[in-house]
């Protein structure tokens, strides 16, 4: 038995943590909210005190979301997770290492987390942003070829394929994935080389890149002096190799 003479009493429910409180009869309340992190708090409520002390205010504080944010960049081929989570979700990111790259784990903020592969379980969302950077490294033993082919005697010196030119000698080289490169051309007795100091490749990390250098015939004038006792000199040609 409590004597409260007026005085009765008012449960204000806030899960978890219900507060029994008290005030007068037939007088209207209005309870604060309290501040849960990660939650928002609801609008208060007015409500008249009963005399059978049954009076139950409740407060519904709804879960927040945050966002994480999952950046891509060269040498990954798509990267996954970076959505809103709720307060408290789990968080799971992953990607897909593009070729020719070495995956070494995620930098959040200043804080580098060294991983075995791009899927990572970040764990519970906190009540704050969070955002995610994949590290790579490209990769310093990328294949590349380098072809050296050589204009065919009948072969038009414009039009680069294997009708016209005779594939000579393949290079096979190993190079940084996404390096820009302009490989050395070679000397060939008779033939030009072609000119290079323009040209940039780029060491696909899928170790197909293939450069092709094409190398053009050249001529040379044949001079014949008419010596005593020649009465006519004839040329059928004057190009390298004939």
């Amino acid at each position: 038995y409590r004597e409260m003479d007026s005085r009765r009493f008012v449960t204000l429910r806030t899960l978890p943590n219900n507060r029994v409180l008290s005030g007068t009869t037939d007088v209207e309340v209005t309870p604060n909210t309290r501040e849960y992190t990660g939650f928002t708090a609801p609008q208060t409520k007015t409500e008249v005190i009963l005399g059978d002390e049954s009076l139950v205010i409740d407060y519904y504080y709804t879960r927040n979301k945050y966002r994480v944010t999952v950046n891509n960049k060269k040498g990954m081929a798509v990267v996954l997770g970076g959505k809103d989570y709720l307060y408290e979700e789990e968080v799971v990111i992953n990607g897909v290492l593009a070729q020719g790259y070495t995956w070494k784990g995620w930098q959040k903020g200043e804080e580098f987390i060294e991983t075995e592969q791009p899927y990572y379980i970040a764990g519970k969302m906190p009540a704050e942003d969070m955002e995610f950077t994949p590290v790579v490294e490209p990769n310093t033993n990328t294949a590349y070829q380098v072809q050296h082919w050589q204009q065919k005697l009948n072969g038009s010196a414009k039009i680069h394929n294997d009708q016209n030119y005779t594939l000579i000698e393949t290079d096979d080289c190993t190079g940084t994935t996404d390096q820009e490169i302009t490989p050395d051309t070679k000397t060939y007795e008779g033939f030009k080389s072609p000119y290079v100091d323009d040209i940039t490749m780029t060491i696909t990390g899928e170790g197909t890149t293939v450069i092709n250098y094409y190398y053009t015939r050249n001529y040379y004038d044949v001079v014949l002096n008419k010596g005593k006792g020649i009465e006519e000199i004839v040329v059928t040609g004057n190009v390298s190799g004939e």
